[in-house]
């Protein structure tokens, strides 16, 4: 290691304060006058700001945002028309943007009064929303733009109604000159018609006094045709009343000759009151008990079992039809018989019923006018009948009467003819009688037009009956002379 001196030592440190002394010295001369530079700028500057601060804010002098615009209105005139000069400053842009701004609201550049361009915009705009309401259009009175718009579409909007105003005003132009022309053309053809009228007049006068004079002529020749006619008829009638007169003594004779003829005939009329006696007569063979009997007909007699019969006193004989369609005095006998097993020539029968205190004996009568031992008799069923007797007569009804002929073997036919044996009627269609009330009723009036139909219809078929000379019976006699009212009722 060296050996330093005290004396080299003590030369060093002196040399190094002194350098540090320098420097230190250097350093507060240049600190002292930075200060005073800046402390004269910061002067100078606020003497700038409280000169311009009525022109613009230290605030919008920091934003970048506020003089976007500006900047933005220099570059465009730097490329365009050039109005700022060479070196354009931020204030000179917006004093251009605010006579270009008069220019539009004026006319004029003239921006003596910053207040003037406004009151002038402000009342620009009051003056039109005033003119919009006049004119129904609502405008926003707090913007000059959002005016304009609105006065650009009432304007385009009133363009199209001028438009389709001016073409309907064409079209009706162009209308009526068409209907001018079709008035014109109406006109000569009426003045046509009327001269051709005219003409047309005068011939049919010329025809019609010739007409006439062959219609006198015509009336002459048919007065004279109808003189001759009527004398013609008169002799005819003459010549007719002579022959009339010789046919009415002809027919007083030949009626005298039917009376004859019908009197010989009468003996042989089947006597529908009675009939009957006239029916092939079947009986109790043998008497079994209260309960079973046996008949003297069987298969060979076409006999089938359910077969029924209605059975009478052989001395008292079968009752008479009497009046058909009452039900008095009915034709109901000792006792009903229903077939339950059937032989060649015989067949047993249980007594279905029996009236108290009288006893079937051998011999007695057995009646079905529906059964005949060697033909089908042929019945019409008209009208409508009770058959579960609850006071509903109805035409359902009359097709069990039906199926009791069948099966009892008889046949049934739609319309009485000559062929035709019985005929069984039902209920006598009634008419109601209606109020005055009711005579106002459609529906009611309807009912009994129909009341009256079914009534006639009715009596048509009762009448052909009598004509026919064929008996005629209602539902209980029905039952009865075949042996199943009893059954039916059960």
């Amino acid at each position: 290691m060296a050996v330093v001196s005290q004396q080299s030592s003590r030369a060093g440190l002196v040399s190094a304060v002194a350098v540090f002394v320098t420097l230190f010295l250097g350093a507060l001369v240049w600190g002292i006058y930075t200060n005073s530079q800046f402390v004269g700028a910061q002067n100078d500057l606020a003497d700038i700001k409280a000169k311009y601060k009525q022109y613009v804010s230290d605030q919008q002098l920091k934003s970048k945002d506020d003089i976007a615009g500006l900047e933005a209105f220099i570059a465009d005139d730097k490329a365009g028309e050039k109005k700022l000069g060479n070196n354009p400053t931020y204030l000179a842009a917006a004093l251009q943007e605010i006579k270009d701004l008069a220019r539009l609201i004026r006319g004029s550049e003239d921006v003596s009064s910053e207040k003037s361009v406004i009151d002038q915009g402000q009342k620009v705009i009051a003056d039109a929303v005033e003119k919009g309401k006049s004119d129904s259009v609502h405008m926003d009175n707090n913007s000059l733009q959002s005016v304009i718009m609105t006065l650009g579409d009432a304007l385009a909007n009133q363009k199209k109604q001028t438009t389709a105003a001016l073409k309907a005003r064409d079209e009706a132009i162009a209308s009526a000159e068409a209907a001018t022309k079709d008035k014109d053309a109406a006109l000569k053809q009426k003045d046509e018609l009327v001269t051709k009228s005219a003409t047309e007049t005068q011939t049919a006068k010329q025809g019609t006094s010739t007409a006439l004079t062959e219609y006198q002529d015509k009336i002459t020749t048919v007065q004279k045709t109808q003189q001759d006619a009527q004398d013609a008829a008169t002799k005819a009638l003459q010549a007719k009343d002579a022959e009339i007169a010789q046919l009415k003594v002809t027919m007083g004779k030949q009626q005298t000759h039917i009376a004859q003829l019908i009197a010989k005939l009468q003996k042989y009329l089947v006597d529908v009151k009675n009939v009957m006696v006239q029916r092939d007569q079947v009986r109790v063979l043998r008497v079994q008990d209260d309960h079973t009997v046996y008949v003297n007909v069987g298969s060979n007699d076409m006999v089938s079992a359910g077969l029924t019969f209605e059975v009478y006193n052989k001395a008292e004989g079968i009752p008479k039809a009497k009046e058909g369609l009452s039900n008095e005095d009915l034709p109901e006998g000792k006792a009903s018989l229903e077939i339950i097993h059937v032989g060649p020539n015989s067949s047993e029968a249980r007594v279905v019923h029996l009236q108290p205190g009288m006893l079937i004996s051998e011999g007695d009568l057995c009646v079905n006018i529906a059964y005949d031992r060697t033909i089908k008799p042929n019945f019409v069923v008209f009208g409508k009948f009770d058959m579960h007797f609850n006071g509903q007569w109805t035409d359902q009804d009359a097709e069990i009467i039906k199926s009791l002929v069948r099966r009892f073997g008889g046949a049934v036919g739609d319309k009485i003819n000559i062929d035709t044996d019985f005929v069984v009627m039902g209920k006598e269609p009634e008419i109601e009688v209606l109020s005055k009330a009711e005579l106002e009723d459609p529906l009611a009036v309807d009912r009994v037009e129909k009341e009256k139909a079914a009534y006639k219809a009715y009596e048509a078929v009762r009448d052909e009956a009598v004509t026919y000379h064929l008996p005629i019976m209602n539902q209980a006699r029905f039952l009865y002379y075949t042996g199943y009212f009893n059954s039916a009722k059960r």
